[in-house]
Formats: structure tokens, sequence, C-alpha cells
């Protein structure tokens, strides 16, 4: 078990959406006792939300998703790699992912996969945003793979979104 040793002083704010926890990089002046976090309580180094604007859908309607991945604790260095789950049978707009990469610096390049879409992306202060969207080519009720987001030399760091479900008729 690992564990991670904060100063409750330097803690900027701690927030339960995806067991985040932010800490000041800087301790200078601060004579606060550390203490102990399990690190399996809290996604420490990496963050990661998928969201879309709905699991229901009819066939060929497209559905609008949107991704927020971070590195906590930004360094100013390193790529991640974000593996977003898509449903089976689905076309990805190819262009929605392009229009991301075009208006953010930090997208380096993306794959589709049958099953999810690998984005990679330079870490930067504040995360990473892209919104992409899909067409279910047939009717299914399934789930996504989980999503998941790793440091590109340290994939031990990452953070795990469950699978969504989609009902397409």
């Amino acid at each position: 078990m690992r564990y991670l040793t904060v100063c409750i002083s330097c803690t900027v704010r701690v927030r339960d959406l995806g067991s985040r926890i932010w800490t000041s990089p800087n301790r200078s002046g601060c004579d606060e006792p550390l203490q102990q976090f399990v690190t399996s309580q809290f996604k420490i180094s990496n963050f990661l939300a998928t969201k879309c604007d709905r699991t229901s859908a009819a066939i060929m309607n497209e559905i609008f998703c949107s991704v927020e991945a971070e590195r906590i604790g930004y360094r100013g260095y390193g790529m991640l790699l974000a593996e977003i789950g898509t449903p089976p049978g689905t076309d990805v707009n190819r262009e929605s992912l392009q229009a991301a990469m075009e208006a953010d610096w930090s997208i380096s390049r993306y794959d589709i996969l049958p099953d999810r879409i690998v984005v990679y992306m330079w870490s930067k202060p504040g995360g990473t945003k892209l919104n992409f969207k899909f067409k279910p080519r047939y009717a299914i009720n399934a789930k996504t793979p989980a999503s998941t987001v790793y440091d590109y030399y340290n994939p031990e760091a990452n953070a795990v979104v469950a699978p969504l479900s989609f009902a397409v008729k």
C-alpha cells in the first residue's frame, strides 16, 4: 500500500469529485506536522472525468461527450494518455476531435480504436478539456470499456472512470 504525505495547512482544497486532492506545491514557511493518507483512497496523480449528453439514443443520432483530464501537482512536463471508452459499433466524428486538437495546444494527437479513443496530451495547469461526438451504427444495450488516464512514463499513476451504459434503439 502506498501513502501520500501532505501538510493539512498546505492543502488548498479537497473535493469529492473523482476523489481529487490538490496540494500547494510550495511548503516554504510551513511548519505544520505532516499527515499520511492511503493513496488508494484518493486519486492523487491524475484526474479524469467523462460525461455524455445522453446514454439513450436512436440509431445514427449524435451523442456529444466531454472529457477532462489533468495531472494533479502539475510540474510543467510530461505526456498523459487518456483512453476514453466508446460503445461498440460507433462512428466517432473525426472532425470534432480535430477541432479539439486545433483549439488546444496540449492535445498532441489521437487514435480511434474500435472500443476507445486514445488521446495523447501534454500536461498543463488546469488540465485539458475536449469535446467529441459519435453516432451509434446499430441497436445496442452495452457498456463502454472503463476510461483511464495515465502518465506515459509511469502507467501506475492513473485514474479510472467506470464504464458508461448505453441503450440505442
